[in-house]
């Protein structure tokens, strides 16, 4: 009988020193059923952007961030992989030793720009693929991937997303989610009111329009009711007042009634945007500029080629009110 205590107290000791899951207790209690093990929480996964260096060794590498060279380990399945210098977006854990250890890379396009995170406030969709969200103090247009989805978000939303600058120098969002709901506060209390008059040109973007006033053109911001509201060209009445940062902001509108002079058509060569209200079209080798009506766009015409286009007189200026492409 102590032969048999002895050697159970003999495994005991060896299962303890090998860090094994069975307790002294139950061998002893002839209990044998290996006693659950705790669970392990998986370790966050960091998102990084940088320009790889180089490898260091077989399971490491050098990432320069910011300017500052760091190293990072190389997950089991990366150690073997092909590990070429240049600009890189990873994701990385901190294990236990508290080392940073890359689990996915990505190079960069030639031309693409490092990815960067933002939070921000939704302002609205400006057309089918860009929106505005005001990041701190500035209200910035970006256009979006075509998996985002942004049917789900109201004007005030808060949102954190992703975004890179393409070849063109646009913002493109790769990423987007919503943080929380906008809420609608008391309007501010204005003091200083004041009222308009002038020529509607055209929208500059979602927020802010364009208006000649006695000759000169202005640019009005829009309060948050007339930012989805349709503006037609033409004469225009306004009241407006000046923010904080110096803007006027358009809080009414009303527009004159204009129906326009009679319908004059023309054929000749688009030549171009001269912004993003006024198109130029030679005619008969004059180079001549029309606003647009409410509705028309340029959209799929190229420079150079022919149009059809019907328009008049409205507000002073020729507004094209139906365009054609000739085959």
């Amino acid at each position: 009988m102590r032969e048999k205590v002895r050697i159970a107290i003999i495994a005991v000791a060896i299962l303890a020193l090998a860090g094994g899951a069975i307790t002294a207790q139950s061998i002893l209690n002839g209990d044998h059923d290996p006693v659950s093990e705790h669970a392990v929480s998986s370790p966050e996964v960091f998102n990084g952007t940088g320009n790889l260096t180089g490898r260091i060794d077989s399971h490491s590498v050098e990432v320069e961030i910011h300017g500052e060279p760091r190293v990072f380990g190389l997950s089991n399945e990366l150690r073997e992989a092909e590990i070429a210098p240049g600009p890189i977006n990873f994701k990385y854990k901190v294990d236990e030793n508290g080392r940073s250890i890359i689990t996915e890379v990505e190079w960069m396009k030639v031309g693409e720009s490092a990815v960067l995170i933002a939070d921000g406030i939704f302002n609205g969709q400006a057309d089918s693929h860009t929106v505005e969200i005001r990041v701190g103090q500035a209200d910035r247009a970006f256009t979006f991937d075509r998996e985002i989805a942004v049917d789900h978000l109201s004007p005030g939303d808060k949102v954190n997303f992703d975004y890179r600058e393409d070849p063109n120098g646009r913002l493109v969002i790769v990423r987007l989610v919503k943080t929380g709901s906008g809420v609608v506060s008391d309007p501010p209390v204005i003091e200083n009111k004041y009222s308009g008059k002038g020529i509607f040109n055209g929208r500059i973007d979602s927020h802010s329009v364009e208006i000649e006033v006695g000759g000169e053109a202005r640019v009005y911001g829009l309060s948050q009711g007339l930012r989805d509201v349709e503006f037609a060209p033409g004469p225009i009445n306004f009241k407006y007042y000046v923010d904080k940062d110096g803007r006027s902001i358009i809080t009414e509108a009303e527009f004159t009634k204009d129906e326009g002079g009679p319908v004059q058509t023309a054929e000749g060569v688009f030549s171009g945007l001269a912004d993003n209200h006024t198109v130029e079209i030679e005619i008969g080798g004059e180079a001549r500029a029309f606003g647009l009506d409410v509705g028309i766009s340029f959209a799929g015409i190229t420079e150079g080629e022919q149009v059809f286009i019907a328009y008049r007189e409205m507000g002073g200026r020729p507004v094209i009110i139906k365009v054609e492409r000739l085959d």
